[in-house]
C-alpha cells in the first residue's frame, strides 16, 4: 500500500450526502492521477481529491480504520 489519509473531477456530479464508499473513492483518486498525468506514488493524501473537487468531501473512515490505496489506486480500510 502506498499511503493513508488523513478543474472539476468526477465528484462534481455526486449529489450532496450521496454515499461515499471506496468504491467511490477509488474512481475519483484514478480521475483525479490520469487528469493530472501524475505518478500514483506522488498522491500522499486522499484530501486532495476534495481540494480538486474530484470529491465534494471524504467521510471518516470507520472507527479503527484508516484508507490506504495499492500502487494500481484502489482505496480500501486497514487497521491503525
Amino acid at each position: 500500500m502506498i499511503g493513508p489519509s488523513t478543474g472539476e473531477g468526477s465528484g462534481a456530479g455526486l449529489l450532496k450526502g450521496a454515499t461515499i464508499d471506496p468504491a467511490t473513492i477509488t474512481i475519483a483518486l484514478r480521475d483525479y492521477v490520469a487528469s493530472r498525468q501524475l505518478n500514483p506514488d506522488t498522491v500522499k493524501s486522499l484530501d486532495v481529491l476534495v481540494e480538486q473537487k474530484f470529491l465534494p468531501h471524504l467521510p471518516p473512515p470507520p472507527p479503527g480504520k484508516k484508507y490506504v490505496w495499492s500502487r494500481t489506486l484502489v482505496v480500501s480500510f486497514a487497521d491503525k
